[in-house]
């Protein structure tokens, strides 16, 4: 694949029509990554899926100098157990930055109805950066109508006359078929993907961020939701969810928590 896309790494890259809840996990959006201009391959099989590509290291909506820097990425999923209604996913993927001056790392609500500026809790701005390398850990579980998914992401900046630096964050997700058979799992990119029209599904996904480390005070944060997704056919979709936000003392605005309650009608073409 050519072109501009995601890295493999982190849950953004399943597309937002195929998300359990409205919006990824604040955990995903501060550790994980943007579309890039890159080159990438996939293999897949039945127990075994592998993707890696090269990609620039620059965020093509942002004006940038022509040097960008270059990362790896590459992702291994094996599959000791693929029935129907039955799986076990297990996933690891390192990726490397090359050397860049400064690397920021922020996040608030899972929301996509407020801007970046109304909706930064936690933000860290790291620099003297030679290096990074990121972590991400993933665990899918399918039986019968239940649903795990579980992901855990760290990221590890090398500095030049500072010390080293690390963010780390993850969240774990739950979900159950009320009405509907099973949910559906695509081998190929190795992402859960919306069941059969006129299911209805419910959720709950606890997440957690940290950018503190050391003299960087980025801030911590935790967020517990719940869900319930009603697939009125393959091409609509009605969801809605109900966040209650846990900053910590070190947020953007201190520990003062608050709710989140949010809906959306989903067509996709």
């Amino acid at each position: 694949r050519l072109g501009y896309h995601f890295d493999p790494f982190g849950n953004a890259r399943v597309g937002t029509a195929n998300y359990r809840f409205i919006t990824d996990a604040a955990s995903d959006k501060a550790l994980g990554n943007k579309r890039k201009l890159g080159i990438s391959y996939s293999y897949n099989h039945r127990f075994i899926n592998i993707m890696a590509g090269v990609f620039s290291d620059g965020d093509i909506e942002k004006a940038k100098p022509l040097n960008q820097g270059y990362s790896l990425a590459a992702k291994f999923v094996g599959r000791p157990l693929m029935k129907d209604k039955r799986l076990i996913h297990i996933g690891i993927a390192p990726r490397f930055n090359s050397s860049s001056q400064e690397v920021a790392f922020s996040c608030g609500s899972p929301t996509d109805l407020l801007s970046k500026k109304d909706n930064t809790l936690v933000e860290a701005s790291v620099g003297q950066v030679i290096d990074q390398w990121k972590l991400d850990l993933e665990l899918i579980l399918l039986y019968d109508k239940w649903y795990f998914q579980g992901q855990y992401f760290g990221a590890y900046v090398n500095r030049f006359a500072a010390s080293n630096y690390q963010a780390k964050g993850g969240y774990a997700q739950v979900g159950y078929m009320i009405l509907g058979a099973k949910h559906n799992y695509n081998p190929v990119t190795g992402m859960i993907v919306n069941p059969a029209p006129k299911s209805l599904e419910i959720l709950v996904r606890y997440d957690n961020v940290n950018l503190n480390d050391g003299e960087v005070r980025g801030g911590r944060m935790s967020d517990i939701s719940l869900g319930m997704n009603y697939f009125i056919n393959k091409f609509v979709a009605a969801k809605i969810n109900y966040t209650r936000m846990m900053p910590g003392e070190t947020a953007i605005g201190g520990a003062n928590g608050f709710d989140v309650v949010q809906g959306r009608i989903q067509f996709n073409f």
